[in-house]
């Protein structure tokens, strides 16, 4: 008989169950506006990988016209920083369509034979994020 009790017994009261969900809705409090911010977080290390990756691509490519490489592609215009100029240097010769790039504000162009680098800015549409990194030129 001691036995039946026992089963009739098992369970959570309501306060028990209550507290629970208290303590679960604090903790969502806490965890959500951490979990909104990491989007704004997500889009600027988006784009920053993305600057770095191309101005790496971009030296590696002058390395490679200097030394003759056919496979080097040569960066030497005005119009430098747009997407088509850049989209050859990334894998498989495309540029990602979340992203977009132009020239920096005061910065040079590839057309003059001083110029060494240029400035790009590259956009994260999405999140509106950009970041500024140098190109080096490829004749």
């Amino acid at each position: 008989m001691s036995k039946i009790k026992q089963a009739a017994v098992a369970g959570f009261t309501l306060v028990e169950l209550v507290i629970v969900v208290l303590i679960l809705g604090i903790l969502a409090a806490i965890a959500l506006p951490k979990m909104i911010n990491m989007k704004d977080e997500a889009g600027a290390a988006a784009v920053a990988a993305l600057a770095g990756n191309v101005a790496g691509a971009s030296y590696t490519n002058m390395a490679a016209k200097m030394v003759g490489n056919p496979a080097g592609v040569a960066l030497n215009s005005t119009a430098t920083c747009s997407v088509a100029a850049l989209a050859p240097l990334m894998n498989g010769g495309i540029f990602p369509a979340e992203f977009s790039v132009q020239a920096a504000p005061g910065g040079e162009d590839c057309s003059k034979p001083a110029v060494i680098t240029v400035n790009c800015s590259f956009m994260h549409v999405a999140s509106g994020k950009s970041s500024t990194s140098a190109i080096t030129c490829a004749r």
